[in-house]
């Protein structure tokens, strides 16, 4: 920028004072646009031109339509430029003249004015134009013209002077009519009456109204309204009837209904007589400046009376009526925050009793808003202010109906907040429609933000001022003896319990006395020497003994002897604590202390009842293993002796007499295992396992218990998994098992007629946020009343007086399964319905087995699979539904055999898989199978057969691929898919086994038994196995025989006479660990009668390997006796054929006769034959699932064999088969191998008889 003068040389080749006259309007500027020079008329009129200003600043272009840049102007120097002075509005016209040699360009122009009046407004003459300047002439022309018409207006002013006051009038008229045109306020003009004459735009703009609207009225009967000021009216009203002017502020209503206030002067106008003509008001509008005032004073009220007041509740009914009085609003309420309920509920209202808003205040009291509901909970939910227009017809607001009633319309809503939580809400309401207004939004959001800050303040002080009084109250009334000292110990509290526990007044201790003086000297002394080993520093006996743990931050409890004034003592409870001020500064200490001489009293009547109570449990625990050692041992025997008897050749009488009395113990047994576990539970000594286990083995196994009285009874049964159930869970499969076993025992027992279901699913509860896996037994039984319901869960009860005699058992069945549930963290529920039937179903918490996969993954090959099903209960259907389930194309299932014909038929339909109950296959199934199998599209075929069908019906179905019993089961339902399609599961890995030796012996025992039966018992179940043994009858006959015999195993009973098998157990493990013993460890197996807890744990601290529960079980002795050191690797001495003995042969050949006799010869025969020929299979299959991973499928193997081994009457091999079984449903795997050998030498002992039976049978002739 330059503010440097260019000479006029430089300008213009002529002199300075000839250039400034010839151009008296010209300016000057340089390259960079920035005045240099101008003329002194320019100056007159542009008072803001000065040099260096930039000329865009100053002027704007008219026409030609360009800038002021150089290098444009050089293209239009020859046009005449129109431009105007942006600050005084003057037109310019005039032309650029270039000086290239300097760059600077000149504008030689003059104002472009229409009249001399706008010179006169300018401030200029006709001096400041240069003479040969065309507007000059212009002017002075329109000057004489001038002149020539004032002469002429004189000429006809003295005519009629009347004629001139009139024009005079007229021109000041449009004079005023020019100003208040251009005015931002309203102008009204009336006539004298008061009539509108005239309005300008402003009062268009301000009322809404036109001219032609108002014209002829008066402006009160267009602008006022009910809430105008009445008085006021009055008063405008009586100035006007005395044409006198006033000034006011008054309220108008705009054309929309809107409301505003305006400041408005009046004013008469005479004529030259004096007399009214007209009356003129100018008016502005006032109404934001009143807004603003309201929202001052508003805000200057709030703030003044949140200093006044003392409580919330005055603060709160005064700020909610100063409000709606500022606001002129007629209701207010406060809803405050219930954040237990979660909702806000009304606190406080105030309305305006001239409008009639109880009903809307009363009703808004019942009201309880949630968040997001409603006004006050949309507030709530977004922290936000809410303007409502008109609640009334607002379809969000939830009292419109009440608020339209009462005439309210404008609502407002604001946040009663602190540090940005909602505590409440504030709402307001007005009579009249209100629009939104932002200034008074951000006004009241600051009451908000004031409000909250006080509430928050003033709960802090009564807070406070409550813990003040708790305080004086705790020292006044508290039992417990309160004494504070400063920190040199001087006492300043010594409180009521005080001075009733020790003697002393507080006068006489406080500010007097320290601690001490209530103390033994002797027992600070040992405190202290106990407090300098424990903190590692010198503790001075005094009154740093009681304080100094205190000063480090750690309260101080301790037992004290207090000293009373009269010099008695008792024991004293003290707790000192240090006290902080504000700063975090230790001020003084206090000590509470409480008189425990009766505590200490109770205590050691406590001990003393506690000794008394731990002996009488330790009776009790006695007493129950005692029972249960003495119950245990004959029914040891009874149950081994009778399961081995029914492994002989009975009459059909005998063999009904010896199973009564197998289940007569097994019954009992398992009545005192119910009544020892309640006992377990009751004493919380019964401890969960948490291991991986497949939920369908536990299905499949207390379905395979039980399904036998399912049928027995004539019920239909279904279990239905669904299919997001895993596969393998974790937790304790025995005890889930027993749960289910009690359920569905139970539903069997108490239903007679209908069906027994089991139904699973998986569970989400949101409430929790965990999953559940829900097990539901419904049967349709006999059902229970509420009454009886209530008595279900009691021990040694049972719902009905009649029921134990009827149906039997201890009452604690379902007591145990419920506390069972809840140690798995579930819950039990029983719905029931008399004559009904009953539904139990307990929920356990989901814990998947680690790398568990969901159970319906199926193969590539298998998922594509067509598979139809057919089925005539609806229950079975929907099981083998869910079965299926995962596959690409859903199985089509019926319920009836034609359907299923009809579906095979079809000739748009090829089926990979019929799944059939063996009732719907009929011959005409079997003929449509025929018929696919020549057309090459014969589906393979799984049979569902009942648990009774005999091998005469099973043969009778042709074209049979897998034979599956019910009820539909999941997984046995995929099993035996793949083993129709002869699809394999990854092979199973087993573990090579050494080659086959015939240099050492079967293992050698030694059975320690001193009860006579049981000795037998167990003598028959090792000679059953081929082992040998030597027999003791107590504990040192054991060890004397053990020094000098080698033994392979220990049977080991644990209660005998001179010497139990503890003690025994331990004299072995002591001479095994001596120098001079050379044998490997023997292992002990124990076998006692005591099922108590805690029977395990004593037997493996004695030194025993293993623990066997009487009565024995052959499969659990065996497995006990398959970790005996050569178990497995031993084959028997001899692999020849072991001959069976005659009354096995005898049975084989009379079981074979009824065949012949009840079928034919022939048919017999054929089964024979099909048996010699399909057995070895089966047999392979055992031997290599034995010990596998793949239970359950051996399992089905071994029962499978066991059925067809019975019905020729091979009780050797059935029975077998029965023991790896049971094995495989309890997953013991280490005993398995041997049975699997020992059922192969069975079976080739069996061969020669069948052969020569077929034989027999095949020279029969036929009748």
């Amino acid at each position: 920028m330059t503010n440097k003068t260019i000479p006029l040389s430089r300008v213009i080749e002529l002199p300075g004072e000839t250039f400034l006259r010839v151009f008296p309007f010209f300016f000057a500027w340089d390259e960079t646009q920035r005045i240099v020079n101008f003329g002194p008329s320019l100056g007159k009129i542009c008072e803001d031109v000065q040099r260096g200003i930039w000329i865009g600043e100053l002027f704007e272009m008219i026409r030609p339509e360009v800038g002021f840049e150089a290098e444009v102007l050089k293209k239009h120097l020859k046009e005449l430029f129109f431009f105007r002075h942006r600050k005084s509005k003057t037109s310019f016209r005039g032309q650029i003249v270039e000086l290239p040699k300097s760059g600077v360009m000149v504008m030689l122009c003059s104002p472009w004015l229409q009249s001399t009046a706008e010179m006169e407004a300018l401030g200029i003459t006709f001096e400041d134009f240069a003479i040969h300047d065309s507007s000059l002439d212009l002017l002075q022309l329109l000057q004489t013209q001038q002149m020539a018409n004032e002469d002429l207006q004189k000429l006809t002013n003295r005519l009629t002077e009347q004629r001139s006051l009139l024009r005079q009038r007229e021109a000041e008229y449009k004079k005023l009519a020019l100003v208040a045109a251009r005015t931002d306020n309203a102008v009204v003009v009336t006539d004298a009456q008061g009539c509108i004459e005239w309005v300008n735009d402003g009062f268009v703009r301000i009322s809404g109204w036109t001219l032609e609207e108002v014209m002829g009225k008066t402006p009160g009967s267009v602008l006022q309204g009910p809430d105008t000021d009445a008085v006021m009216v009055a008063y405008m009203r009586q100035q006007l009837l005395a044409g006198k002017g006033f000034k006011g502020e008054i309220l108008n209503y705009h054309k929309n209904g809107s409301r505003y206030w305006l400041s408005l002067e009046v004013q008469p106008i005479f004529d030259e007589d004096g007399k009214v003509t007209n009356f003129m008001a100018i008016e502005s509008d006032i109404t934001q400046e009143l807004r603003d005032k309201k929202r001052r004073d508003l805000q200057f009220t709030v703030s003044r009376l949140l200093t006044e007041v003392n409580s919330i509740e005055e603060a709160s009914a005064r700020i909610i009526q100063d409000v709606c009085c500022r606001l002129g609003w007629a209701k207010g309420g406060m809803w405050m925050l219930d954040e237990a309920r979660e909702h806000l509920s009304l606190v406080e209202a105030w309305y305006d009793e001239s409008q009639d808003l109880a009903h809307f205040v009363q009703t808004s009291r019942q009201y309880a808003f949630m968040k997001g509901v409603g006004l006050p909970g949309r507030v709530w939910e977004t922290g936000k202010s809410v303007w409502i227009p008109d609640v009334a017809v607002d379809s969000g607001f939830l009292r419109a109906s009440v608020a339209k009633e009462a005439g309210l319309h404008g609502g407002l809503a604001f946040p009663i907040v602190n540090q940005g939580r909602v505590l409440g809400v504030l709402e307001f309401f007005s009579s009249r429609i209100e629009e939104p207004d932002e200034n008074l939004l951000e006004t009241v959001n600051g009451i908000g933000n004031q409000f909250g800050q006080f509430l928050e303040r003033k709960k802090a002080e009564e807070a406070l001022q409550e813990a003040h009084t708790l305080q004086r109250a705790i020292l006044a009334g508290a039992t417990y003896s309160i004494i504070a000292a400063d920190l040199d110990g001087t006492i300043r509290t010594f409180n009521h319990a005080a001075e009733r526990m020790l003697g002393y007044q507080a006068e006489e201790m406080v500010g007097k006395q320290t601690p001490a003086i209530i103390h033994l000297k002797e027992e600070i002394e040992k405190r202290a020497e106990q407090l300098t080993q424990e903190l590692g520093y010198p503790v001075e006996p005094g009154f740093e003994t009681f304080v100094a743990k205190a000063k480090l931050g750690t309260p101080d409890e301790g037992e004290w002897t207090y000293v009373r004034k009269d010099g008695s003592t008792f024991p004293a409870l003290l707790c000192v604590t240090a006290l902080f001020n504000s700063h975090g500064v230790v001020t003084g200490y206090m000590g509470v202390a409480s008189d425990i001489t009766e505590r200490k009293r109770a205590a050691e009547a406590l001990v003393a009842a506690k000794e008394l109570a731990e002996a009488a449990n330790q009776a009790k625990s006695d007493f129950l293993a005692t029972m249960s050692h003495e119950i245990r041992t004959p029914m040891n025997g009874i149950i081994g002796m009778s399961s081995l008897l029914l492994e002989s050749r009975l009459e059909p009488s005998q063999r009904e007499m010896t199973e009564a009395v197998r289940n007569s113990g097994e019954a009992l047994m398992t009545i005192i295992d119910d009544i020892l576990d309640f006992s377990k539970i009751e004493a919380r000594r019964l401890d969960l396992v948490n291991e991986a286990f497949s939920i369908d083995a536990v299905l499949d196994g207390v379905v395979d218990l039980l399904y036998h009285k399912v049928h027995q009874k004539g019920l239909e049964m279904s279990v239905l998994i669904d299919p997001d159930v895993p596969a393998s869970l974790n937790g304790d499969p025995g005890r889930l098992r027993q749960v289910i076993l009690n359920l569905v025992g139970n539903a069997i027992k108490f239903t007679d007629e209908g069906e027994v279901n089991v139904f699973v699913r998986r569970v989400h509860e949101k409430e929790v946020a965990q999953e559940f896996i829900e097990f539901v037994v419904d049967d349709t039984g006999i059902g229970m009343t509420p009454e009886q319901m209530s008595r279900l869960f009691t021990p040694f009860t049972q719902v009905d007086g009649s029921s134990t005699r009827r149906f039997g058992g201890t009452g604690l069945g379902l007591v145990i399964s419920k506390r069972l549930v809840e140690m798995m963290g579930g819950c039990i529920v029983v719905e029931s319905t008399l004559q009904y039937g009953s539904q139990f179903s307990f929920r356990i918490p989901v814990s998947i087995a680690s790398g568990a996969e969901p159970p319906m993954q199926w193969s590539d090959r298998e998922k594509d699979l067509r598979v139809l099903v057919a089925d005539d209960v609806l229950l079975s259907r929907r099981a083998a539904e869910l079965a299926l389930k995962g596959l690409s194309q859903p199985a089509l299932i019926v319920d009836n055999e034609a359907a299923a014909v009809a579906a095979l038929l079809d000739p748009q339909s090829v089926w990979d898989l019929l799944v059939i109950d063996r009732r719907l296959f009929g011959d005409r199934s079997m003929d449509t199978l025929k018929i696919l199998e020549k057309e090459k599209r014969r589906p393979k075929v799984i049979i569902l057969g009942q648990l009774t069908d005999s091998a005469r019906e099973r043969s009778a179905l042709g074209g049979v691929d897998v034979y599956l019993l019910k009820p539909v089961r999941r997984m046995q339902l995929r099993q035996g898919l793949r083993e129709a399609l002869e699809v394999k599961d990854s092979p199973t890995e087993m573990v090579s086994k050494p080659a086959v030796t015939h240099e050492k012996a079967m293992p050698h025992f030694l059975i320690v038994e001193d009860n006579e039966v049981n000795a037998r018992l167990a003598i028959l179940h090792l000679d059953k196995l081929g082992f040998t043994r030597d027999v003791a009858r107590d504990g040192a006959e054991a060890v004397e025989l053990f020094e000098k015999g080698i033994y392979d195993g220990i049977l080991m009973d644990c209660h005998m006479p001179v010497m139990d098998g503890y003690e025994a157990t331990r004299r072995i493990r002591e001479i095994e660990a001596s120098p001079e013993w050379h044998r490997p460890r023997v292992r002990i197996i124990a076998m006692t009668a005591n099922a108590m807890s805690g029977e395990r744990e004593r037997c493996m601290e004695a030194g025993m390997d293993d623990y066997l529960a009487k009565p024995l079980r052959a499969a659990i002795l065996l497995q006990a006796l398959s970790h005996v050191q050569r178990l497995d690797d031993i084959p028997p001495e001899k692999e020849t054929e072991m001959p069976l003995d005659a009354q096995d042969v005898h049975e084989v050949i009379s079981s074979i006769d009824q065949l012949a006799e009840e079928l034919s010869a022939e048919a017999a025969a054929q089964l024979i034959e099909n048996w010699l020929k399909d057995t070895p299979d089966r047999l392979g299959e055992i031997s290599e699932l034995a010990g596998g991973g793949d239970q359950t499928k051996l399992k089905r193997a071994a029962h499978s064999l066991k059925g067809s081994s019975a019905l020729f009457g091979l009780n050797g091999i059935r029975n077998l088969c029965r023991d790896i079984e049971l094995l495989a449903e309890r997953d013991l795997t280490p005993g398995q191998p041997l049975l699997a050998s020992a059922l192969h030498q069975a079976f080739d002992a069996a061969v020669p008889l069948l052969r020569s039976e077929l034989t027999r049978l095949q020279q029969t002739p036929s009748s």
